[in-house]
């Protein structure tokens, strides 16, 4: 739902890496005191529709207590202009506005704010979601204490229109802790469920720039990255609670559209996986089931429910 809705190079003729200005440097640490004095550690990436920009107050809310992790609020609006965005959230010094210039899709929007980031990790929030009180903290401290790790992601509670939130009907069926290379993409391949909540993720910005970013598919694109990353890095999976995931009638998950594209995009990812598996001399995997469909249906009857 995501509002429901590389960095140094080579020159030729040099011995080394030469880092491109004002670019993110994968190379540059913390030194013993510290991140240097201004640097912001994480940048939160938020695609947002101009109609769905009404959200944006609330999770601004929900950031503001985050006072631990230094964090930079990247918004990037799919659309003509900015002026969507409230003036108040825009002119605050931790934020970032951009706008596409015209309708380009979730995924190329956050690759997008994604090419401005200048922080060691990045953390996905939905326009229409609320982040949970230290949820953020936990997501990057999750990383920065396994080094082996190259993405986290946490639970989450459902959200509904009358105010109450509650546990999702499923649950993530990894344990808690390191997840091993290729569990993720294993268990897709053998359910056609991912079994994760993409707008609770935390990531080496490193490593999204070695993916290539978000897929640029009409949906799902936060699964073909992640089954991407499960083919090559380790995840971790942590018990925290970091975000409300807001149910509601204009979900991009509940539009015909998207019920539409999603045999054909579950088709693109299926053979980019198997892509994958023959470089590497493996089998290739079935076409899986589809169960996630009858899960948004399930949300679909809970929220007519709520109305």
């Amino acid at each position: 739902m995501w509002g429901d809705y590389g960095t140094a190079g080579l020159v030729i003729g040099s011995k080394g890496p030469m880092s491109c200005p004002g670019v993110f440097d994968p190379r540059r640490r913390n030194g013993p005191d510290g991140p240097p004095p201004g640097r912001y550690m994480v940048s939160i990436l938020t695609p947002v529709l101009p109609a769905n920009a009404s959200y944006l107050p609330e999770a601004f809310a929900s950031l503001l207590p985050e006072r631990q992790t230094p964090w930079r609020w990247e918004i990037q609006v799919d659309g003509e202009a900015t002026s969507a965005v409230p003036e108040s959230i825009r002119k605050h010094p931790q934020v970032r506005v951009e706008a596409n210039g015209t309708w380009l899709g979730p995924a190329i929007t956050r690759n997008r704010a994604l090419a401005r980031v200048e922080t060691e990790y990045v953390v996905t929030l939905d326009a229409d979601d609320l982040a949970e009180p230290g949820g953020l903290t936990a997501l990057v401290s999750a990383l920065e204490t396994n080094g082996e790790a190259e993405f986290a992601w946490g639970e989450v509670v459902d959200f509904f229109p009358d105010g109450h939130s509650e546990l999702p009907e499923w649950r993530s069926p990894y344990p808690l802790g390191l997840i091993e290379r290729g569990t993720i993409e294993n268990h897709w391949m053998g359910t056609g469920s991912d079994g994760m909540f993409f707008t609770a993720m935390c990531w080496r910005t490193q490593t999204l720039f070695e993916l290539g970013g978000w897929s640029a598919l009409a949906g799902m694109e936060d699964t073909a990255l992640v089954l991407a990353a499960s083919h090559r890095f380790h995840g971790y999976h942590i018990p925290e609670t970091v975000r409300r995931y807001r149910v509601h009638p204009h979900q991009a998950t509940l539009s015909p559209t998207y019920a539409a594209d999603r045999s054909l995009t579950r088709l693109w990812i299926w053979r980019s996986c198997n892509a994958r598996r023959q470089r590497d001399g493996l089998p290739p995997y079935v076409l899986p089931p589809d169960p996630l469909a009858a899960r948004e249906s399930a949300r679909a009857s809970l929220l007519k429910k709520e109305q």
